[in-house]
């Protein structure tokens, strides 16, 4: 990993400002969560000869099973992410889908659906 985490830089923000509100403080807390629930996916995903396509049907079957605009706010968030992977350093082990990526994210600009590195999806 490269750089600051967004948890670093959100704590240092919070650590910088002389009385953070208890939502920014929750914040924290709920980035905190999220790291801890993608450890358990990755984990899960760390099984020799568990085919990947399961984990991406519970991953579905998780999003369906939500709001329709949580939908599209969670599957606007794994989009970034893969703009966002797609800078990742590399290596043998990963460099297929860091590269993998980088299409994704080089057809989502000639698409018009990105703008300065950000993925253009309407919020509803």
């Amino acid at each position: 990993m490269e750089g600051k985490t967004y948890k670093d830089k959100l704590s240092e923000r919070l650590s910088s400002m002389e009385n953070p509100s208890e939502w920014q403080l929750k914040e924290l807390q709920q980035v905190e969560e999220v790291m801890v629930a993608m450890r358990v996916i990755i984990d899960y995903g760390n099984v020799l000869g568990r085919p990947p396509e399961g984990l991406a049907e519970i991953m579905v079957d998780s999003i369906e099973s939500s709001h329709r605009t949580l939908q599209q706010s969670v599957v606007t968030s794994l989009v970034q992410a893969l703009i966002f992977y797609s800078n990742s350093r590399s290596d043998d082990r990963n460099a297929y889908s860091v590269s993998t990526c980088a299409k994704i994210k080089n057809f989502l600009e000639d698409s018009g659906l990105t703008s300065r590195g950000k993925y253009l999806a309407p919020y509803i």
